[in-house]
């Protein structure tokens, strides 16, 4: 058995480094998404402008007024985020209304306004910046340094 040396852990060390910085990293900024959804311009882009973009997508087939309820409801403490709910609660964000993520329309959780918050955990989250139940819900979250 070989021994690598450090010449060739750095060699894989830096290979490594760019499979993810061109294949990995492109692919989860866009996941989901198809070319045109991650270039062009969508609904809130104006009210989040900044230097990092990230655009995930999922094809639902449903018209927009049977999504709507659905992603009204999303939050800690609300519907939850329709994903994992045993790896939401271990990161600390699987607080849901009614034990884990929602799987009917909840009426007291239609109701979402303009400069709401739909809270990741106890500690805060984003920040309703655009609200078209046609067309887009728009969140914001402010980095903290």
């Amino acid at each position: 058995m070989k021994v690598p040396t450090r010449l060739g852990i750095l060699a894989a060390v830096a290979a490594s480094a760019f499979a993810y910085a061109r294949v990995v990293r492109p692919w989860q900024l866009t996941w989901g998404a198809t070319p045109d959804e991650a270039t062009r311009a969508l609904p809130g882009d104006d009210l989040v402008a900044g230097t990092y973009r990230t655009t995930h997508a999922v094809t639902i087939a449903r018209p927009p007024g049977e999504v709507w309820p659905w992603l009204v409801q999303m939050g800690y403490e609300r519907g939850g985020w329709y994903s994992y709910d045993r790896l939401e609660r271990a990161v600390g964000i699987g607080d849901f209304a009614e034990g884990g993520s929602a799987r009917r329309i909840v009426p007291h959780l239609q109701s979402l306004s303009l400069g709401d918050t739909v809270a990741l955990s106890e500690n805060g989250g984003f920040t309703v910046v655009g609200l078209d139940p046609a067309r887009s819900l728009v969140l914001r979250i402010r980095r903290t340094r």
